[in-house]
């Protein structure tokens, strides 16, 4: 495996042979980027040769080996993170730095007039909906395929298919429903409305303007959930104070969801401060400080002295992060983290202000191309996209 031993040496070297097919289905990232000669893959090489290039060689190489195998985007985010502290002004950088009880955090980072650790976590958001959209997957497909010539198939609603269950008795209910489908006609609509094993089957039709062209997928099947952003930090964030406590003081928890959909900075809001809410007795709404950085016990030192918010942080970037300073941290915290955009609990809720500095993660030269923030070795997961 490719190492940094040498600058001349690249982590993802180019491939000898021409290979221009992307990523493939279940491919790991370093065997993606070490095949494919495709132009999003020649951006990605270049992103990552450069970014690990530019931290110190000890720290390049493990992250170097660490990207090759890593099949989720844990790395990656660690990467960045680093990068990002260089950018700020860290003069200094250790990696996975053992503290005094022996536990380790990602980054320690010394600045010019002082240091801090930080901590990562990439917590799975909204896993429930990936399950269901996953399963239903096969079934919605089917549906199509089964489909009479000259229609528009809008899947309503399809029952949900497990990766073990058989898919014949939804295909032996499609071809029975579609037999009683008319021919098609431009516009024409005809609805289907079935049930199997208890649940609905519900597909409408409508004709296209060549009654001979093959059937294709029309829309539906939205998943509707609740997303459980706020809730899964939250605990996310409970999970790491074991490590962090262990760390070398002021820690930073750095955060950036996983997983399915698109988090407002207000869920993150919520997760980490607080909400706003009506009193019982009728009065004015208010700010309820019942986030995870809680305002009680009141004079205890916080285990996170604050996070930083990498909001919607994809392969193809994102803004700069975001400071939420803990409301009971009343120590330092080196000049350089003044510049960043802030966000902290008032009595009528939160606020912000900032940034002084903006643009910092743009130096790291993300690639450029029109492409969904997906990676390969993720099972269709995203980070922030």
């Amino acid at each position: 495996m490719p190492s940094l031993r040498n600058a001349d040496r690249a982590c993802f070297p180019d491939p000898e042979a021409d290979d221009p097919i992307d990523d493939l289905d279940g491919e790991s990232r370093g065997s993606w980027l070490g095949r494919s000669t495709s132009a999003w893959a020649v951006e990605v090489r270049a992103f990552y040769n450069r970014n690990l290039a530019a931290l110190p060689p000890s720290i390049g190489q493990v992250l170097c080996r660490e990207i090759h195998v890593d099949r989720s985007l844990a790395k990656h985010f660690e990467l960045v993170i680093g990068r990002f502290l260089q950018v700020l002004g860290a003069m200094g950088l250790e990696y996975e730095p053992e503290g005094p009880e022996g536990s380790r955090v990602d980054w320690r980072a010394q600045f010019e007039d002082g240091s801090v650790s930080v901590e990562a976590t990439l917590p799975l958001i909204n896993a429930a909906v990936g399950q269901t959209m996953k399963a239903r997957q096969a079934a919605v497909g089917m549906a199509v395929r089964e489909a009479p010539p000259g229609w528009l198939v809008w899947v309503r609603h399809v029952p949900a298919i497990g990766p073990n269950e058989s898919l014949q008795p939804l295909k032996r209910l499609l071809r029975e429903s579609y037999r009683s489908v008319p021919p098609a006609t431009a516009k024409r609509q005809f609805l289907i409305s079935e049930r199997l094993d208890g649940e609905r089957l519900e597909i409408a039709l409508t004709g296209k303007q060549d009654p001979t062209a093959p059937s294709s997928w029309g829309g539906g099947t939205a998943v509707a959930f609740r997303d459980d952003t706020s809730d899964v930090v939250a605990k996310a964030i409970e999970g790491k104070r074991r490590q962090a406590r262990g760390a070398a003081k002021p820690v930073l928890i750095a955060l950036c969801a996983d997983g399915h959909g698109v988090p407002d900075v207000e869920q993150f809001d919520r997760a980490l401060l607080g909400h706003l809410d009506w009193p019982d007795d009728g009065g004015e709404l208010r700010f309820e400080p019942d986030g995870a950085f809680g305002a009680s016990p009141a004079g205890k030192e916080p285990t996170f002295a604050g996070a930083l918010l990498f909001a919607n942080l994809g392969i193809l970037g994102g803004a700069d992060p975001i400071l939420y300073l803990h409301p009971r941290y009343r120590g330092s915290m080196p000049a350089a983290m003044s510049g960043l955009r802030r966000r902290y609990g008032t009595e009528s809720g939160v606020e912000e202000s900032g940034p002084v500095t903006e643009g910092l993660l743009d130096s790291l030269g993300w690639p450029k191309s029109l492409r969904l923030c997906s990676d390969p070795g993720t099972s269709g997961r995203t980070m922030g996209s």
